[in-house]
Order: structure tokens, then sequence, then C-alpha cells
């Protein structure tokens, strides 16, 4: 709101962090703030309508992580910025790695890319 934001819409299927949203909203009423109990799955259609999407910690849940970034780049208005926060595997290589169960405590981890794997992915 600080920075001219007229509107802050954020999508998370995860009870807990719709449940964050629904305190930070009841003592900060002014905020233009919405939050939607979604997954990235409902931007499928909309055509630029957003300044920026922050995209943390989704990709690599995601069997294809490019369909997610086609998704959102979809989403941007012509000059958009995609912001895409992740976890990546600490190597000078282009690859990604597919831990079977859980990956440092993190669940439903299907692919952890290098920063470089990243790159090429975006």
């Amino acid at each position: 709101a600080a920075e001219g934001a007229r509107h802050v819409i954020g999508f998370d299927p995860t009870l807990k962090y719709w449940l964050q949203y629904q305190l930070l909203a009841a003592h900060a009423r002014h905020l233009p703030a919405t939050f939607l109990p979604l997954g990235w799955q409902a931007l499928a259609g909309v055509q630029k309508a957003f300044d920026v999407i922050f995209l943390m910690g989704v990709n690599y849940h995601e069997a294809d992580p490019l369909n997610l970034l086609h998704t959102c780049r979809s989403a941007l208005k012509p000059g958009g910025l995609l912001i895409c926060e992740s976890v990546t595997v600490d190597a000078d290589g282009d690859f990604e790695i597919f831990p079977a169960g859980k990956y440092t405590g993190i669940g439903g981890v299907y692919a952890i890319p290098t920063p470089r794997a990243l790159q090429r992915q975006l």
C-alpha cells in the first residue's frame, strides 16, 4: 500500500496461509489485499491482468514447471515482473534432482533445479 499498490491478491490452497491472512486482515483493514484459497492453476486463462507476480516456493512442487511459468507469463501485463523464489541445488550444472520423499523436510517436492536450470526454465 505504501508503494502505491491499488490491490494485492494472494493465492494459496493451504488452509494455514488463508487463516494467517484472515488474522492479518482483521487487524489491518486498510490494506488493499485479498486472499483466495486457490492454487496457481486459478490463473489459467487469465490474460494480462497483473503488474507483478510473486511465485514463492512453488515451481519445485510441479511435475511441469514450464506450464506454471507460462501460465504466470500469460497473466502478466506487458512489461510485468515475475519474482520467482525457489529452492535450488547448489551446483554449477544445468540439471535437476528428483528426490524421493521429503527434501530437507519439504514434502511434495517433484524436482529441484540448479540455478542454471531454473534460469533456463524462466
